[in-house]
């Protein structure tokens, strides 16, 4: 096996530029973040809007004011459901303090029918996904994501 000073001087086949080049791209993790990653990237819950508070509701066509998110959480395969009426009946912002409030609960996958210029903003700088998904309950929402059949909003 190769020695790290022999990586680094290019021994490996490799020009040293090219090197040096690599080295620098990888990112620098401890263990603890790297761990961190890797289940947000395995188990991300999956927030959808809802007409109720069950898998069976409609997906809600609109995010910010869908009375329910029902949260699917693929770490343990449980569903929680979320009542939003308050955020929903707000005079303003409901999108924001929606996306606000699924971020805080560990969400970073959302699915709903629309979503507001506002909404999209607040939930892309939460770096949660949002796709588009009506027309069908959530059950059938969730397996159309993971068959690949949804478009993402962007």
């Amino acid at each position: 096996m190769a020695s790290l000073a022999a990586w680094q001087e290019g021994g490996l086949g490799l020009p040293v530029r090219v090197a040096k080049q690599q080295r620098h791209k990888l990112p620098r993790m401890n263990a603890m973040d790297l761990l961190s990653a890797l289940i947000m990237a395995v188990a991300a819950k999956i927030a959808i809007t809802s007409a109720g508070p069950n898998p069976e509701s409609n997906v809600e066509p609109q995010f910010g004011r869908a009375p329910w998110f029902m949260i699917y959480d693929p770490g343990t395969s449980g569903w929680q459901a979320v009542d939003n009426s308050n955020t929903a009946r707000a005079p303003g912002g409901a999108g924001r303090e929606a996306a606000e409030a699924l971020a805080r609960r560990g969400v970073r996958i959302v699915i709903a029918g629309q979503c507001g210029p506002n909404a999209l903003r607040a939930l892309s700088s939460a770096g949660i996904r949002i796709f588009q998904g009506s027309d069908r309950t959530v059950a059938a929402a969730l397996r159309d994501y993971d068959a690949g059949k949804l478009e993402e909003l962007k």
